[in-house]
């Protein structure tokens, strides 16, 4: 029983190894990148000797681990009956083993013909030699037919739709086998990094499954079978990555040595950041991780009892208690909804801090703040579409904001002749003392926990009306007025006599585009406003999958027109400075918010930052940094992808620079104010931060990227005083940084 509870300690630190007395200055050797993804005690140089071990190995590992599922499977009754009871969701990932061995093979032979072991053959040479050693495939429904008589014994478990998706994954195999056989190019020379970091993270998970099954002999309770599955469905997931690392070339950035020309130049505003040990880090995140543990554990076990019917407080509430006192339960229950997530639960549990209930509770911890208010704003233009998004992407290689014929096409797609004509008229029937009260609307607090909200209530928190667009502000200062009336009413109705910096902000939250408000961010937006002593504006957008791509971007286009056109006027301050910020998918939102200013030709922010940015929205193109995802306890792959699908919608086009910034064309990049990027060593994302830092720093753009070590994604929203002091320590630096943007107005 020892032996099982050390092997059931936390695996989402467990990656790397606990480094006591770890240097506390921020001038930490740069990393070479394999030692983010593996246990840096087993780090071996990269060189095709080692990289052919690996595979070797991950080939030894699966056929193990193979070999030891078929005797528990059928000489142990339990497991037998749970692996039947699991295998609509689980018992697939089993069956894609059986090509695993086949895939690595292919792989080392591949390396073998680019490397320097094979460098004499020809191409011919090498698929002959390909066939040879795995057969030419010319039919997959016989060789799939001839797979099933083979394995007979297992294939009578399997019901219909799991005989569905195994044939599927068989056509997969084969079209990796056509993508990996047709590379003929002899330019093209595979990155060896990349395969070194997925060869040890599977012979770490792989570690793990065969802890799991030693157990399962011991032992074969249902929790350990759950467990089991688990890790088991994290080896299939990593091992998915290989059909996409052909992909990665030598010309990747995360293929290149630290030594390299391109490393040196991105190393010059290439910061990292360590005050704190891994124990230390270690011991807060577990805080945090204990919370989202029971959560997870609490809502879908409660689910799993009402059968999806339906939740209460008094029943979540007992759920959360008991797994308070059974944390080992927890992060069973928990496991077991991960493998297969309800993506309703996970949204009840990441919107929890927008719930009336425990907004109020939250309130005590956060910073005192002088004003917060809401209101919400009338869009000024047409909606941009996806018709629209289209044909700016037409323009894109040939903009040019001096080309009279250019810049005349791009505005009829923002603002067709006939609504722009018509704006025009209203405008100038229009006085401008009046024109504040028929373009923003106050609103009373509303329960975000209904979802069901009267669609013809002006008065309402209606997400639906997409002619009205929520903001939050939250400012340092008092507003004073001359009648001595309080809140953003008097506001509108006199002219406001404020004390504050000729700056403000324009925030966009983050929450995968699905989740979250700015209610959800106050913790730190409260904080970095009463620091940095400017207004915050704060962006409610639409939120997929009710509203997909490219909604959230339209909603805070519209924010953005509607303060630069009209915001100094209402609110009685001067923008001479704007800072643009957004987290996560409010990252970015930022940055595609830009490019559209940018063909609009609209006043540009002076500096934006962005935090651990979701910027390459294609799951296809592999970012190795997404292994991280397979092991966090938040933002774990399959929720990954939920939120990447929810946002495309009806959308067909993940490359789209609009929907992944990170794809955008030199022709606009160039024209981007300065550029902060902030990220974590363990977040999912990371990669996506640092693609977009190299473009930039190609194009000599002026732009910083720090990131700090072993945080992970979503970090900003752990500063809480009996959370992270850790997180608390590194956004004080965020704001130093921020600080270091705005001009102190000048003394009459």
């Amino acid at each position: 029983m020892e032996k099982e509870k050390d092997f059931r300690s936390s695996r989402f630190l467990d990656l790397e190894p606990i480094i006591e007395n770890e240097n506390q200055n921020e001038n930490i050797r740069f990393p070479t990148f394999e030692e983010e993804y593996i246990d840096e005690k087993n780090c071996k140089p990269i060189n095709l000797e080692n990289v052919e071990i690996q595979i070797q190995d991950c080939i030894n590992s699966l056929n193990f681990i193979k070999g030891s599922f078929d005797e528990l499977i059928f000489t142990d009754e339990i497991i037998f009956n749970k692996f039947v009871e699991y295998e609509q969701n689980y018992s697939i990932h089993f069956f894609n083993m059986l090509f695993l061995s086949r895939e690595l093979s292919m792989i080392y032979i591949f390396l073998q013909y680019k490397y320097a072991l094979c460098k004499n053959q020809s191409y011919e040479e090498f698929k002959k030699m390909f066939n040879l050693r795995f057969g030419e495939i010319n039919n997959i429904d016989e060789y799939y037919e001839n797979f099933v008589e083979n394995n007979k014994n297992l294939f009578s478990k399997l019901n219909e739709d799991n005989l569905i998706k195994l044939k599927e994954h068989i056509k997969i195999s084969f079209g990796y086998e056509k993508e990996l056989l047709s590379i003929e190019n002899e330019n093209y020379k595979p990155g060896l990094a990349p395969y070194s970091i997925i060869t040890n993270y599977i012979i770490m998970i792989a570690n793990y499954v065969i802890e799991d099954l030693n157990i399962l002999k011991d032992k074969s309770s249902e929790d350990n079978i759950i467990i089991f599955f688990s890790d088991l469905e994290k080896l299939n997931l990593i091992c998915s990555f290989l059909y996409l690392i052909y992909k990665f070339d030598e010309n990747n950035i995360f293929s290149k040595k630290e030594n390299s020309p391109e490393w040196i130049e991105m190393k010059k505003n290439f910061s990292r950041k360590c005050f704190y040990t891994r124990k230390q880090l270690k011991d807060s995140l577990k805080k945090v991780f204990d919370m989202v543990t029971m959560s997870y554990a609490s809502f879908s076990k409660l689910m799993d009892k009402n059968e999806g019917k339906g939740m209460n407080i008094v029943s979540i509430s007992t759920y959360y208690t008991y797994f308070f006192f059974n944390k080992k339960k927890a992060k069973v229950q928990s496991k077991k909804f991960l493998m297969s997530p309800n993506t309703k639960i996970a949204l009840t549990i990441w919107n929890l801090l927008d719930s009336p209930s425990i907004k109020n509770m939250v309130k005590i911890a956060l910073p005192s703040i002088k004003f917060v208010d809401k209101f919400f704003i009338k869009r000024l233009e047409p909606e941009i579409t996806i018709d629209k998004i289209n044909q700016l992407t037409n323009f894109i290689k040939t903009f040019n904001p001096n080309d009279k014929n250019i810049t005349n096409e791009i505005d009829k797609i923002f603002n067709p002749d006939e609504y722009s004509n018509m704006i025009k008229k209203e405008k100038e029937s229009i006085k401008k003392d009046k024109l504040l009260l028929e373009d923003i609307i106050q609103f009373d607090d509303i329960d975000y926990s209904k979802l069901i909200i009267p669609k013809n209530n002006p008065n309402s928190n209606n997400k639906t009306d997409s002619n009205y667009i929520k903001i939050k502000v939250l400012s340092s200062r008092t507003f004073k007025y001359q009648n001595g009336e309080k809140g953003l009413k008097a506001l509108i109705n006199k002219k406001a006599i404020t004390k504050t910096r000729n700056c403000i902000m324009i925030h966009i939250h983050g929450g995968g585009f699905v989740a979250m408000s700015p209610s959800s961010h106050e913790n730190y937006l409260r904080k970095w406003s009463n620091e940095l002593k400017i207004p915050i504006f704060s962006i409610d957008y639409r939120l997929s999958p009710e509203f997909p791509f490219p909604k959230a971007l339209d909603d805070c286009f519209q924010v953005y027109l509607w303060l630069i056109k009209y915001g100094e006027e209402y609110f009685n301050m001067k923008f001479n400075e704007i800072i643009l910020s957004g987290d996560s998918a409010g990252g970015n939102l930022c940055i595609s918010l830009t490019y559209l200013l940018i063909m609009k030709r609209i006043k540009l922010p002076k500096v934006i930052f962005i935090f651990y940015p979701a910027l390459k929205m294609n799951p296809i193109d592999l970012s190795l940094s997404y292994l991280n995802a397979i092991t966090d306890p938040i933002l774990g792959y399959n929720l990954l992808l939920f939120c990447i699908k929810a946002y495309l919608g009806k959308f067909n086009d993940v490359n789209n620079c609009f929907f992944s910034p990170v794809f955008m064309d030199d022709n606009i990049l160039k024209f981007l104010p300065s550029i902060r990027i902030f990220g974590g060593t363990k977040d999912p994302l990371r990669d996506d931060g640092i693609y977009f830092y190299e473009k930039l720093v190609k194009i000599g753009k002026d732009v910083h990227y720090t990131e700090f070590k072993y945080f992970p994604h979503g970090y900003l929203n752990y500063d809480f005083p009996i959370m992270m002091h850790e997180v608390s320590k590194a956004n004080d630096m965020i704001i130093e940084e921020m600080n270091k943007f705005i001009t102190e107005p000048k003394k009459k």
